[in-house]
């Protein structure tokens, strides 16, 4: 992980939208400032010419409001005369020093403004506004999130398993260090994307991992994968499945060693996927039209029985005549293995395990009526 750069947390958030409104704070002060000082600037002229230090003397000071008025008048490049009150008899013409004194301010004015202007400019349109918005509203829509899954990595590991969530239509928070690549991920998939260190306690906190369902570690370390999957477990103990992206296999059992539950090495499972080609490849095809099918995608998936279906049998179900699924395997509450084609009076428990296989929609009205 690259030192020094900070995470999407509320408290970046914070310092972020103050950056901003400090540069046009500071804008909006020097303005100020330069109105202010600059009519004392003329309110000092004219106690010098009254009090006769400087000529042509005045019979009456000029007021506060006069002072104000003309350096507004000047700074505003409005155009209209000289308002400061000097008599009938003569005119400001004749006030050199004045009229030095306001070329002077014009001058500053036209560069304060200048500095105001951009520094809006670079708020509003170059994008810090924009990053803001999208920054925040990632946090926002991650806080209502509840039973989703936290990606950890935009890269192309990270994007498969996006894509795959999104077509079996779970919510997902991804959390991407770089920010070009953040951007991608958003425009792509449209879901909310943190940018910052996925390993920070802030970043998986603001991610809701205490609400989340599952956590992908696709980080291309594997030590920051270790790093962050000992500080996810650091905050959900238990109830939080936590899967990793391995390099080789021998970093695996250092992985399950952290605490994740699934790890998969690229290097075995592109070694499978070789083999397959070699001498299945029908399997392979079926596999490939079945996961990259564009209209309502075929997915494996399985479904946890609630408390209801304890002591009934498969056949009770009645899973493939009511949802079209098949009841390919089934798996029993502390079973290490699966039994596969239950027969129809196998006996089910509660929190028993049905793996099928059909379109999401089929599987989301499946799990509404078993789970």
């Amino acid at each position: 992980m690259q030192p020094g750069i900070e995470s999407t947390s509320p408290a970046r958030l914070a310092r972020y939208r103050r950056g901003g409104v400090r540069r046009l704070g500071m804008a909006t002060a020097a303005i100020v400032l330069l109105v202010s000082m600059a009519s004392l600037g003329y309110w000092g002229l004219g106690q010098l010419h009254h009090s006769g230090v400087l000529e042509p003397r005045l019979e009456e000071p000029w007021s506060v409001i006069d002072c104000l008025y003309m350096t507004v008048v000047t700074i505003s490049t409005i155009g209209y005369t000289e308002t400061l009150p000097v008599g009938a008899e003569q005119s400001l013409a004749d006030f050199t020093e004045v009229r030095v004194y306001t070329m002077g301010v014009i001058l500053l004015a036209l560069l304060q403004v200048g500095y105001a202007v951009s520094s809006a400019t670079a708020f509003l349109v170059e994008g810090d506004l924009m990053e803001f918005w999208h920054r925040r509203r990632a946090l926002k829509d991650a806080s209502r999130m509840r039973g989703h899954y936290i990606v950890c990595g935009g890269g192309v590991t990270g994007r498969v398993i996006l894509r795959e969530l999104a077509e079996t239509h779970h919510d997902a928070v991804v959390i991407e260090l770089d920010e070009g690549r953040a951007d991608e991920v958003r425009e792509r998939f449209e879901v909310p994307v943190l940018v910052g260190d996925a390993t920070s306690d802030a970043m998986l906190e603001a991610a809701g991992i205490e609400r989340a369902a599952g956590l992908a570690a696709a980080l291309p370390n594997d030590r920051d994968n270790v790093f962050l999957i000992i500080t996810a477990r650091r905050h959900r103990a238990s109830g939080l499945r936590i899967v990793s992206l391995a390099s080789s296999e021998e970093v695996q059992d250092k992985l399950v060693a952290a605490g994740a539950d699934g790890v998969v090495a690229a290097s075995y499972i592109g070694g499978l996927r070789l083999a397959s080609e070699l001498f299945r490849p029908a399997v392979t095809s079926f596999l490939d039209i079945m996961l990259r099918g564009k209209d309502d995608a075929v997915r494996f998936a399985q479904i946890e029985l609630g408390a209801r279906w304890d002591g009934q049998t498969v056949g009770a179900l009645q899973l493939l005549e009511k949802s079209g699924l098949p009841v390919l395997a089934l798996q029993q509450p502390g079973a290490a293995g699966f039994e596969f084609n239950p027969p129809a009076d196998t006996p089910l428990r509660t929190g028993t395990v049905i793996v099928t296989m059909g379109s999401a929609a089929k599987m989301d009205a499946a799990r509404a009526r078993l789970a």
